[in-house]
């Protein structure tokens, strides 16, 4: 989806923000959600991704922000942004094939980023310390999302 990054949220996706909203709205929400997406920092997005909010405009603004940082801290940890992209709506990203695989990107850098990390500093199991288990639990629940069928067997499903 291409979208006009001066836009704010409201402007770019109003269904989200209606009377029909699925999720509360609040003032704090309603406020970030009038400021031009392309301004939103790691934190707000954050916010909006926990939420399942507008996912098809913070979901890439999350990615461009994780592309080289992938443990980019929003609110609490490092990698809390990256945790909430994964745990995202499984539907959203089943839908969304292209920026699953930008998330699995994102995902590779992390792991290079954790082995490093582990050599650096000689540890057996460094990754509870570094990242935590709510990483783990949400690896876990990104990466059976797409399930490739092996390239010689016919796709059943029309």
């Amino acid at each position: 989806m291409e979208f006009d990054p001066r836009r704010s949220l409201l402007e770019l996706d109003p269904a989200a923000w209606g009377e029909d909203a699925d999720w509360d709205l609040g003032p704090a929400a309603m406020r970030l959600a009038q400021k031009p997406v392309r301004r939103l920092e790691a934190g707000e997005l954050l916010y909006f991704v926990r939420r399942n909010a507008s996912l098809p405009i913070t979901v890439p603004l999350a990615l461009d922000k994780l592309e080289g940082a992938p443990f980019l801290q929003g609110e609490s940890h490092p990698g809390d942004l990256l945790v909430a992209l994964l745990e995202a709506d499984a539907t959203f990203w089943a839908l969304n094939e292209p920026l699953w695989m930008r998330a699995m990107l994102v995902l590779s850098e992390a792991a290079q980023e954790i082995e490093a990390a582990r050599e650096r500093e000689e540890l057996e199991d460094y990754l509870p310390n570094f990242v935590g288990e709510d990483f783990m639990a949400a690896v876990l629940h990104f990466k059976d999302i797409h399930q490739h069928q092996p390239a010689d067997e016919p796709d059943t499903e029309h």
